[in-house]
């Protein structure tokens, strides 16, 4: 996940503040850190659920609350590339608006000059991993893709919806009858074990088809 707001791009653009990439997590002794009220305020914190203990969030933080927030006895603040491609990659989930369908370029120009990776694109998330294990100066496991589906290729599918899913199952060692009755995420799941440019080039095909079907409705 990452925490931002387009306001802050919007106001970046124009020169009005800088954005940071950090990370946040809190250091107090509960469980949890509510951000309500004046982290949000006066740190400009984009993290609107409360902080929990041991996590950590990476955020696009404006200039004028990184002050602020670095004040805060029970918050810290990291502004270490490390720590922000280790918590992605212990999440195994890389965030749409940096790596997936729905990336932002100033988002994505943000993160990649403050990381010093290179995009590997949009198809390539083993190769948008390895940037991040360069980072952390390691390389990427080989088991990294032996096991179950990683969460964030079956969240990439869940952005689709489940008749998009059903439509192009079939297609994918999934029957009729198994399709008409499978739940959203079982079809998710089920198409996360496939070449992953031949599901999403199947449902692009399917997404273009209901797009071209709707605009020819009178």
């Amino acid at each position: 996940m990452l925490y931002y707001v387009d306001r802050d791009l919007e106001d970046a653009a124009k020169g009005e503040t800088e954005l940071s990439l950090v990370t946040v997590s809190y250091e107090g002794e509960h469980s949890a850190l509510p951000t309500k009220g004046a982290l949000q305020d006066q740190g400009y914190l984009r993290v609107l659920t409360p902080l929990v203990s041991g996590q950590q969030y990476p955020t696009l933080v404006r200039d004028e609350g990184l002050g602020y927030l670095e004040s805060n006895q029970e918050v810290a603040v990291s502004y270490r590339p490390e720590d922000v491609a280790r918590t992605w990659l212990n999440s195994n989930y890389l965030p749409p608006a940096v790596f997936g369908q729905s990336a932002d370029k100033r988002v994505q120009d943000l993160v990649f000059d403050a990381l010093d990776i290179e995009w590997r694109g949009m198809n390539n998330e083993g190769g948008n991993r390895e940037e991040l294990y360069a980072v952390l100066g390691e390389e990427m496991p080989d088991s990294e893709y032996e096991d179950d589906p990683h969460p964030s290729r079956v969240q990439e599918l869940l952005d689709y919806t489940r008749s998009q899913l059903q439509a192009v199952a079939p297609q994918f060692d999934k029957s009729a009858d198994d399709v008409a009755t499978a739940g959203k995420q079982e079809l998710a799941y089920h198409l996360a074990e496939y070449n992953r440019s031949r599901v999403l080039s199947e449902l692009e095909s399917e997404t273009d088809a209901e797009t071209a079907d709707t605009e020819g409705v009178a």
